[in-house]
């Protein structure tokens, strides 16, 4: 072919490498490799991503990009491998060449673009938080972030296509092809600003971005906590760094030196500018590796494409070794594929999903491994703190234990991990004799007891396990869903002599074992016998898992309602929470499942999940969750959802929740939130009043009582009395509290029979009496957690106000002139609070109910970038210090009437935080204090909707983009199903009203604050949720 002459000359080095075969064979054997990895790798990773990868997150949307410009690039190199060993010299003509070096060297600068764009998704995930929640569309914003890098890079490489980029060397007889740079490729000063201008926007400005988001990244990760995996993303990001810097640098630094020597001074850097390109390429064969690294989603993927390989080749294979005994590693490979084949109607369910175990115990890794269960470990950070007293039995600790373990972690992975996994499975396992549980020793001491408590007796092992069921919908919503059981195996234990207790107990085993045992090891020899699951004492009762498995994935409704017919054994059924989601679609149209057991068990009133579900021996629990968005490192809400609620118990009262045990039982799908569909049976209309039903109407007409004695007992000061000299009679407690004798004994009685106090037979004496720990926090005046001012106010003013519930909910107004004889349009400018013993009694409550809630409330969110906040009607200041105390970057501003500001020295604290002052003002009149966060705890629910739209209108004229609003209320569910304590609440109420969680969104997103967090706290009175400041919102935003 003839090229394009010119005569520019070419140096005697560059003619010199022209010439130098070695060179070119150099260079074809590395783009050999790099085209072979390039295709095989990327191929596979083009599969995985689009056919096998769900869902699409932003992460997955750029690997796909990148993934396609490396594959662009291999399909593009055989050109130049066959141009390499030509001897340089190119026949395809210019057209081919402008086509060759356009996808090179978009490859290139899109690889550039995209991994700045990868670089910015973990800086703005990781370091800048604040700034990621206010994404809303990451998805589409990813989407057209991958097509603006192709029309900016195809826009300024697109002078290529028009230029003839061969070159004649007559010398040696040869056309190049983009290997010479022509005298007059620039022409112009303007030729040359664009040049440069294209460097600056291909390589440097991305260059810098990438840089400054990986190093910021890899300081974030190395000042928080260390672990293993914060060190293992610090490695890895310190990696793709070092190939960014490797692969891209060199090359285009060289490429702008040898475009000036070359055009300027006749000299090139030719060989080194042809070598680093070569090491340009090489990035797209990495990628695939970096994916596996840097991707969960990515690597489970191809593990599980692999595995089922590797199975369909063992498959393949019948014939087994004759006279060999296999060792212990291939026993464990024979064990697992046995297990697989056995299992895999159960376990073929989870392909394909990510599996996740909430637990490092290897004893249940060792036991789902040889199950064939493919799965990741993430450990719960759940504390196990749970008091064990307040459970019934030991199966409800242990339940509630794996339930804590699998929602922290189900909770956490969207936004610590920024994955969402398909399954977490939590388990929790301990030991009971004489119903004492046991878990792990502390020391050799506490072994040794344990041991000794059980020898020669048969104790329970107890199993609790969680599953919780993830789904991540389109909008990035998960929705949550639990199923929970127990498994319960007795075992006996010889009688152990002292020397072999210690002889065990010396050989280190029992330490980190519930119990203080492992029957799986060396602590099978003090057995005597075994009845039951044998893995569940190891760890994890795999049989039962798998039939849960088999419930969940496999059983239909119809086949179900056969079971339902046929089992004569009952079920076990629980009554779904009021807050609930749909399920996850690939359950929403199978049934809650049932199991067998032998009687109903009894509700948990005193537990941690009372009022949630309950368990048989070998029931389980259903209980569909609230959904919540992934919009950051916390759970997150939109428009109508919330927070994954610690132990779901974000409820009302479990009216309706007691169990059925008969042949007609009537099982639950759960169809939407609160509603219950009924499947099959018939409910008898003769069979008379059920015993849980009718205590539970028992419970609701005895109420007013029991309140009404806490109510007398606090203002009596009996709880105070106990306390200084604890240990009275009746007698001696009513000739201090002026009282009859009689009357006293009952108050006390009624007080034990409530749990609020204890009494003790004394011999030859009368019954003398004591607090209980729940008085002794709660209810004594001087405890640092009373709520003695709160319940005086409920005596003398909620009282008064429910007494004329009637007239309230006929006129739909407060009834204050009824209870009081005087309106209460504001509390402190009315007539009956000008007496500063009443505003003190008024102040007392706010201030205790603030003390209880408020640690919760400060402690919700991470609200490490605000450095200034404003408590808005923040009252005693209560609230403020547990904000300043739980955030030492923070200081806040109490803004509150003057007349409440005027009293706060009588609430000081012990220990004043000079980082806490007051600011007096109306806040619907005066200006507010400037800050960063403005928080509003227990104050719009007491407002008509003007007055709260005024209020909010006044903070966001005060906000600028990126401010905060926290606020604190009661939400109630989606269905306004609960919890009663807010609706209860809502009777006494006036003007103002309740909203859920979803309301209070909308409302602030219309004055523009995006909702970042929800927190349900159901162990507190108040729920919690964190808004941000934006600087516009559409209209779709504000539906």
């Amino acid at each position: 072919m003839t090229g394009n002459s010119s005569s520019t000359k070419l140096d005697n080095a560059t003619l010199s490498l022209f010439e130098s075969v070695s060179t070119s064979v150099i260079v074809s054997v590395i783009y050999m490799i790099v085209t072979a990895i390039n295709l095989v790798g990327n191929g596979l990773s083009m599969w995985l991503l689009v056919f096998r990868t769900w869902p699409k997150s932003p992460s997955i949307i750029f690997m796909i990009n990148l993934t396609l410009t490396d594959l662009a690039l291999g399909a593009a190199l055989p050109f130049q491998i066959a141009y390499q060993l030509q001897g340089y010299n190119w026949n395809l003509g210019p057209n081919m060449c402008s086509v060759l070096t356009l996808v090179f060297y978009t490859n290139m600068y899109c690889s550039i673009l995209t991994m700045m764009a990868i670089g910015i998704d973990r800086y703005l995930g990781i370091v800048r938080p604040m700034l990621f929640r206010q994404t809303r569309k990451r998805k589409s914003i990813a989407v057209f972030s991958c097509l603006l890098m192709w029309g900016i890079v195809l826009s300024v490489l697109w002078p290529l296509m028009t230029t003839d980029l061969t070159f004649d060397i007559p010398e040696l007889g040869i056309t190049t092809c983009f290997d010479v740079l022509k005298k007059d490729m620039l022409p112009s000063m303007f030729a040359w600003a664009a040049f440069l201008f294209s460097v600056f926007l291909l390589f440097l400005l991305p260059f810098c971005v990438t840089i400054f988001c990986y190093v910021s990244v890899i300081h974030k990760l190395s000042t928080d906590s260390k672990t293993a995996q914060k060190e293992r993303a610090i490695r890895l990001a310190a990696t793709v760094l070092l190939v960014f810097i490797l692969c891209f640098a060199p090359n285009n630094i060289l490429l702008l030196a040898h475009t000036i020597l070359r055009i300027f001074y006749k000299k090139s850097l030719y060989m080194a500018y042809k070598l680093t390109l070569c090491f340009s390429c090489l990035n797209s064969c990495l990628d695939p590796f970096i994916y596996y690294f840097a991707s969960k989603e990515f690597r489970q993927k191809l593990r599980e494409i692999m595995n089922m390989h590797s199975l369909s080749s063992m498959d393949s294979m019948k014939m087994e070794p004759l006279f060999s005994v296999p060792s212990s590693f291939e026993a464990g490979a024979v064990r697992r594929q046995r297990a697989t084949m056995v299992l895999n109607p159960v376990i073929s369910k989870l392909s394909g999903k990510l599996v996740v175990l909430a637990s490092a115990s290897p004893r249940r890794l060792d036991i789902l491994h040889n199950a064939g269960l493919r799965f990741e470990v993430v450990p719960s950070w759940f504390k196990e703190t749970l008091e064990k007293g307040l459970f019934k039995a030991p199966h409800e600790y242990a339940v509630e234990t794996a339930r804590q373990k699998a929602l922290e972690v189900a909770r956490r992975m969207p936004f610590k991990h920024l994955k969402t996994p398909d399954i977490v499975i939590g388990a929790d396992t301990i030991v009971s004799v004489d119903g004492l549980i046991l878990e792990k020793p502390v020391d050799k001491h506490d072994a040794y007891r344990m041991l000794s408590s059980l020898s020669g007796k048969e104790h329970s092992v107890v199993t609790g396990v969680a599953i919780v069921l993830c789904h991540e919908n389109e909008n990035e919503e998960v929705a949550y869903q639990l199923i929970d059981f127990y498994e319960e195996t007795k075992v006996k234990f010889a009688d152990l002599s002292e020397d072999m207790l210690w002889e065990y107990i010396n050989s280190g085993e029992p330490m980190d074992k519930a119990g203080g045992y492992g029957i799986q090891a060396l602590g099978g020899m003090l057995v005597e016998y075994v009845h039951g699951d044998f893995l569940n004492v190891v760890g994890f009762p795999l049989n039962h898992f798998c039939k849960q498995l088999d419930l969940i994935y496999n059983r239909c409704t119809s086949s179900l309602e056969q079971e339902s017919a046929s089992d004569p054994l009952g079920h076990s059924v629980t009554q779904p929470p009021s807050i609930v989601a749909q399920p996850p679609p690939n359950l929403s149209a199978q049934c809650s499942s049932s199991a067998k057991h032998n009687s109903s068990p009894s509700p948990r009133p005193n537990s941690p999940s009372a009022n949630q579900t309950h368990h048989g021996h070998d029931g389980h629990s259903f209980s569909p969750v609230h959904k919540v968005k992934r919009k950051g490192s916390e759970s997150e809400v939109g428009d109508s959802s919330g927070t994954l609620v610690n132990s779901l118990s974000k409820h009302t009262d479990d009216s309706g929740a007691a169990l059925r045990d008969s042949e007609n039982t009537t099982l639950p799908l759960i169809a939407s939130r609160g509603q219950v569909t009924q499947l099959s049976g018939m409910e008898h209309e003769d069979s008379g009043p059920k015993k849980e039903e009718l205590q539970r109407i028992t419970d609701l007409m005895d109420g007013f009582k029991a309140s009404k004695a806490l109510f007398t007992a606090s203002k009596l000061c009996v709880f105070d009395l106990l306390h200084s000299r604890p240990g009275l009679d009746a007698a001696q407690m009513a000739q201090e509290i002026k009282a009859s004798a009689k009357g006293t004994e009952r108050l006390l009685e009624a007080c034990v029979s409530l749990g609020l106090l204890k009494s003790e037979e004394r011999t030859c004496q009368k019954p003398v009496y004591e607090n209980t720990d729940l008085a002794k926090r709660f209810l004594r005046s001087d405890a640092p957690y009373s709520l003695h001012g709160y319940i005086q106010h409920c005596d003398n003013t909620v009282w008064p106000l429910f007494s004329h519930l009637e007239s309230a909910v006929r006129e739909g107004t407060h009834q204050h002139e009824r209870a009081f004889g005087k309106k209460s349009n504001d509390v402190f400018q009315d007539n009956y609070y000008k007496s500063q013993e009443i505003k003190l009694r008024f102040l007392n409550a706010m201030h205790s109910i603030a003390r209880v809630t408020g640690k919760d409330v400060a402690t919700a969110f991470d609200l490490s970038t605000y450095k200034t906040a404003c408590d808005v009607g923040g009252c005693t200041g209560a609230m403020a210090y547990e904000f300043t105390k739980a955030h030492p970057g923070l200081s806040v501003t109490v803004f509150d009437l003057p007349a409440v500001v005027e009293m706060n020295q009588h609430f000081h604290p012990l220990h004043e935080d000079n980082r806490v002052s007051f600011v007096a003002g109306d806040f619907f009149k005066d200006e507010l204090p400037k800050a960063d966060l403005y928080i509003l705890a227990r104050i719009l629910h007491d407002w008509p909707d003007e007055k709260v739209h005024m209020l909010l209108s006044k903070i966001a004229q005060t906000c600028t983009p990126g401010c905060g609003l926290l606020l604190s209320e009661i939400f109630l569910d989606e269905d306004r199903g609960g919890p009663s304590r807010g609706l209860l609440q809502a009777l006494s109420m006036g003007q103002g009203k309740q909203r859920s969680a979803a309301d209070y969104s909308r409302l602030l997103k219309s004055h523009g604050f995006i909702t970042a967090h929800v927190r349900h706290m159901s162990d507190n009175f108040l729920d919690a949720m964190l808004c941000v400041k934006v600087t516009h919102i559409t209209l779709d935003d504000t539906k």
